[in-house]
């Protein structure tokens, strides 16, 4: 797994992904996921350290918990679908995202800059260099190899979904949208340390060919044209993140409140 992780920690400039815990586990800001889900204080103290962090950055209280509640399960699920997202894209693999196999960094702000990689055991296709190894489960071919991603995602999801329940609402539907945007958004990016963003593109409409409940929606990735006649690649959200919800702020380019044509407008006056 040490391989895999260094793999994956060169393909993803924000978040650094290591395996096993530093020397000193018990360091304030490593983080066992499944102490998180466990500890009745873990995901509530998280919430309260992103909320300060928003409060200081907009200088005031953000609108009752609604953009923090979302930012803190967005970013939770970054660690399983950044993980899982890069490790299909990158070498074909899918590690245990089990909430006791992975364990998260965090910065001051409550934001994951970390990922640490705890368990032995992965998924892997028979031309894999370790389909061999103890530890690894052969599957067939790419399309299983894309159902248990999906799968090992849902259920670390499902752990996060009981254990959380902040100050204010969130759907079924926002809940599992965002789990679907944290992977397609994983997947696309597993393209750029591949020097083809396309090859993310392809790996997302692969593993999200179709709507596999609970996950809400296929791939949402398409490529956009400007009035300009400029290509890019870019996708509407399932989820909001609530963000136009914060002074002075405005609607995400992929929020689901921006229509296509808008998005292509905006897009237009970019440099």
């Amino acid at each position: 797994m040490d391989d895999l992780a260094r793999r994956l920690d060169a393909g993803i400039a924000w978040l650094a992904i290591r395996w096993g815990l530093p020397y000193s586990p018990r360091s304030p800001r490593w983080l066992r996921c499944a102490d998180v889900l466990a500890d009745p204080a873990g995901l509530p103290g998280w919430l309260a350290q992103v909320t300060d962090g928003v409060t200081r950055l907009n200088g005031g209280v953000p609108p009752p918990l609604v953009t923090p509640a979302s930012y803190l399960m967005a970013w939770y699920l970054d660690v399983p679908a950044y993980v899982g997202g890069l490790s299909f894209g990158l070498a074909r693999r899918v590690p245990s995202l089990a909430p006791e196999d992975l364990a998260v960094h965090l910065d001051p702000g409550g934001w994951p800059d970390g990922v640490a990689l705890l368990g032995r055991r992965f998924a892997c296709l028979p031309d894999d260099p370790a389909s061999g190894h103890t530890d690894a489960d052969v599957v067939a071919d790419s399309h299983e190899l894309a159902a248990v991603l999906r799968h090992r995602l849902a259920e670390h999801a499902r752990a996060l979904h009981d254990a959380y329940r902040p100050d204010v609402k969130i759907s079924s539907l926002q809940r599992w949208g965002t789990v679907t945007d944290m992977l397609d958004v994983a997947l696309w990016q597993s393209g750029t340390p591949r020097g083809d963003e396309a090859l993310g593109v392809a790996d997302a409409a692969l593993v999200l060919d179709g709507v596999h409940p609970p996950l809400t929606s296929a791939s949402r990735m398409y490529e956009l044209v400007d009035d300009r006649g400029r290509r890019r690649w870019t996708r509407r959200r399932e989820s909001c993140c609530f963000y136009f919800r914060l002074p002075g702020s405005e609607v995400c380019f992929t929020c689901p409140r921006v229509s296509d044509a808008e998005r292509v407008a905006r897009a237009s006056l970019d440099p």
